[in-house]
């Protein structure tokens, strides 16, 4: 699947420390070649999340055009006060 950052989510990973944006964009190449599993939120049929350590990488599934949205990387406990 293709996966596309949102400018809200490439702001957020910009605003982290540089061994924490290193080991998120490395989770987000593992998703793009299919490593890592697509989980989705319970609830939500088109809305997934990855984990690592403290922060969540939420993200819109497109099945139609096979397309991963990433929208938001935020810390845990704000993405379940979220979604």
């Amino acid at each position: 699947m293709k996966v596309k950052l949102t400018k809200s989510a490439k702001k957020d990973v910009n605003q982290l420390d540089k061994d924490i944006k290193k080991r998120i964009y490395t989770k987000i190449r593992l998703l793009r070649q299919g490593k890592i599993p697509i989980i989705t939120l319970k609830g939500h049929k088109t809305t997934g999340k990855m984990k690592m350590d403290d922060y969540r990488i939420i993200y819109q599934i497109d099945k139609k055009n096979k397309i991963i949205n990433i929208t938001d990387v935020i810390l845990r406990k704000d993405a379940y006060k979220k979604y």
